[in-house]
C-alpha cells in the first residue's frame, strides 16, 4: 500500500502535522497518555510530533523510531502507544519523561522487573515464554500496560493500549488464572 501512496502522492494525515521542537516527550502513565493524550483520544492531538517516520502508509500506524516509538490509531482514536527501550536497526530507545502517582521514573533498558514492581506495584499477569521472554501485563479500566523484558533481563519495550487480556481466549493463551478485574 505505501508504494502505491508514495506513486500517487497520497500521504497519511501526519504529512500536515507542524513538528513543535518545545513539545517534551511526557508518557504519563495515570493517565496513559504520550504528550497529554490518553489512549482513546482523537490521534490530531498528536500533531505536535509533526510528520510520521512513514507518512506514505495509512494503515493507522505511525512511527517515530528515531524518538523510540510508535502508535497505532483505529478510527483517528489513539489505540495504543509502543516505547521502544533497546536499540535496534530501525530504532533508537525512548528518551522521553516517565511518570507515575507524581513523579518521574527512569525507565531504560537497565530496567529490572524489581525496579518496574518497586515503581509501579505487582502486575496482574507475568507470562514467561519458553525463557526467552517475560511479558508483565498491569491492568485498568479500559487500559493495560504490557512491560517486555528478554532473557537475558533488559527491557525491550513498554506498551499502553487496549486490554488485550480483557477476551476470555487471551488469557486463556497467556495462562491467566485470575479472575478478569474489569
Amino acid at each position: 500500500m505505501s508504494l502505491k501512496n508514495r506513486l500517487l502522492g497520497r500521504k497519511n494525515r501526519t504529512a500536515q502535522w507542524q513538528k513543535e521542537p518545545a513539545l517534551p516527550l511526557v508518557v504519563d502513565l495515570d493517565k496513559h497518555a504520550l504528550c497529554g493524550v490518553s489512549i482513546g483520544g482523537h490521534i490530531d492531538q498528536l500533531s505536535g510530533l509533526g510528520p510520521s517516520e512513514n507518512i506514505y502508509n495509512d494503515s493507522g500506524i505511525y512511527y517515530y523510531l528515531k524518538q523510540g516509538f510508535y502508535l497505532i490509531a483505529d478510527n483517528d482514536l489513539l489505540e495504543t502507544l509502543i516505547f521502544r527501550l533497546l536499540p535496534d536497526e530501525d530504532s533508537r530507545p525512548f528518551t522521553g519523561l516517565w511518570r507515575y502517582q507524581g513523579r518521574n521514573l527512569s525507565i531504560s533498558e537497565q530496567t529490572t522487573p524489581k525496579d518496574m514492581r518497586w515503581a509501579c506495584g505487582d502486575p496482574y499477569h507475568e507470562f514467561v515464554e519458553d525463557e526467552t521472554e517475560i511479558l508483565w501485563f498491569y491492568e485498568f479500566p479500559g487500559v493495560e500496560w504490557q512491560v517486555s523484558w528478554r532473557a537475558d533481563g533488559l527491557l525491550e519495550s513498554v506498551e499502553i493500549g487496549i486490554p488485550e487480556l480483557a477476551y476470555p481466549e487471551a488469557r486463556a493463551l497467556y495462562g491467566v488464572k485470575n479472575p478478569w478485574p474489569f
